[in-house]
């Protein structure tokens, strides 16, 4: 699959370059007349036929484009950031799972200090490309808590807010989440865990506080079993 946000509904041909025409070239090694699939991460879904080959770009003439209503509820990822290479397969394995943002929060206990969002961005265009997506998450920059704090606007209509918090009063994602719901924002906290102040914010902020199962999860565990609960809710 290729990914360009340059595709739309009326496109009729589309000049690939920079690292979508090096991977298609130089590693899938594609030649003139060879089928491919495109997306746009907005929703548009191409079919179309290499036309022309170059050394470093390569024509596409588009035959045909569809437009994939986007699945719902739409997954709003919080989370505390953790060591780069986990941090990174989190990313990659949501994408597949299908999520809609991904906002990274430096908590009480968050012990990252910088985060490459552009990296996270290709990851999740890689895993977008694997998984046949139509949809590309966004990849919003790194925030402190005070700061995430300041933007938190409340709950839209028809949304829940969850935080995953091993807690006696913890609800299942199933008694947490009510039928017809189109947005679920999710908080997975660090590896320390969230403070006792961060828990008393959050629930004032309508976070619910939800159980992932009877063990402790890493973070980028707890973030997949979320999103795979929440998607297996709503098939």
């Amino acid at each position: 699959m290729v990914y360009t946000p340059a595709l739309t509904e009326t496109t009729s041909h589309l000049t690939i370059s920079d690292d979508e025409a090096h991977h298609l070239l130089h590693v899938l090694r594609v030649k003139k007349g060879q089928p491919v699939e495109i997306s746009n991460g907005n929703g548009y879904l191409g079919k179309a036929i290499i036309s022309s080959v170059g050394k470093k770009e390569l024509t596409l003439t588009i035959q045909a484009v569809t437009l994939r209503p986007s699945p719902l509820p739409h997954i709003h990822l919080i989370a505390a950031p953790i060591r780069a290479n986990r941090l990174e397969w989190m990313v990659e394995k949501a994408t597949e799972l299908g999520f809609r943002s991904l906002q990274l929060v430096r908590t009480q206990h968050t012990a990252v200090k910088t985060v490459n969002t552009k990296r996270l961005k290709r990851i999740a265009i890689s895993a977008l490309k694997q998984s046949r997506q139509a949809y590309l998450p966004t990849i919003h920059p790194f925030l402190e808590w005070e700061n995430w704090l300041a933007q938190w606007s409340g709950l839209p209509p028809n949304s829940a807010a969850l935080v995953a918090h091993p807690a006696d009063h913890s609800l299942s994602i199933q008694r947490a989440l009510r039928p017809g719901t189109q947005e679920v924002f999710l908080w997975v906290g660090p590896e320390g865990g969230f403070s006792d102040e961060e828990i008393a914010t959050l629930l004032q902020c309508q976070f619910k506080a939800v159980t992932l199962g009877h063990t402790i999860l890493r973070t980028e565990t707890a973030a997949m079993a979320a999103i795979a609960q929440v998607n297996l809710l709503f098939l």
